[in-house]
């Protein structure tokens, strides 16, 4: 683990993302890419939390993140938590290790108390940075840290891994009931060919008496 920063560090102005860029006040979006969930400032969430969407956080997070696309620590945000998405882009607080797929972005407003691996990595004039930064391109081997460090299972396959142990089951159980079925339909005949016999046996010594 190295602790450096990438040729994308700039001084203030000179990157391609500003601190507020796709928001200006709770609710509201300044940015090209509105299409986002919101955590207002009020709101405290703990445990994990997920997204399949862009998101803003302006409240705290104490817990974990594991989303999938962009999230951005507004100025008035603070997490306490694992942050993994593909894009991680701290305009508030972190206090935590920062995962990111694709890259990490730290404003000038940012505080970052904790790791940062991604394969990019900016950190701009004025932010605080306190940790080490691994800019390893392999993102497999950032999922993977994540999981190790959170305990958790990734989504798509714990759901596939589920659907698979139901499908088993159901599979088991039919088999169980075509089991016990044949098993049924087996002691029936035998009890009926068991009954056929003795009446034939009854009827045999009934002639012989005669």
């Amino acid at each position: 683990m190295s602790e450096s920063a990438d040729n994308n560090s700039h001084a203030p102005g000179q990157s391609g993302w500003k601190p507020g860029m796709g928001t200006s006040a709770p609710g509201r979006s300044t940015g090209a890419g509105s299409d986002h969930s919101l955590i207002g400032p009020t709101v405290v969430i703990r445990g994990e939390v997920t997204a399949e969407e862009d998101l803003v956080v302006m409240g705290r997070i104490e817990g974990f993140i594991d989303h999938s696309q962009t999230i951005t620590i507004h100025a008035e945000g603070t997490v306490a938590a694992e942050v993994k998405a593909e894009e991680v882009l701290i305009e508030g607080t972190v206090d935590g290790n920062v995962y990111g797929t694709r890259r990490v972005q730290i404003a000038e407003t940012g505080t970052v108390n904790g790791n940062v691996f991604a394969p990019r990595v900016g950190v701009l004039e004025g932010a605080s940075f306190k940790g080490a930064i691994d800019m390893n391109a392999d993102i497999d081997a950032i999922e993977r840290r994540f999981r190790e460090q959170t305990g958790s299972e990734p989504r798509s396959t714990s759901g596939s891994a589920g659907a698979a142990q139901a499908k088993t089951a159901a599979s088991n159980k039919a088999s169980e009931n075509t089991s016990v079925d044949a098993k049924g339909e087996s002691d029936a005949a035998q009890a009926h060919e068991k009954g056929h016999s003795e009446n034939a046996t009854g009827s045999d010594s009934k002639h012989g008496h005669q």
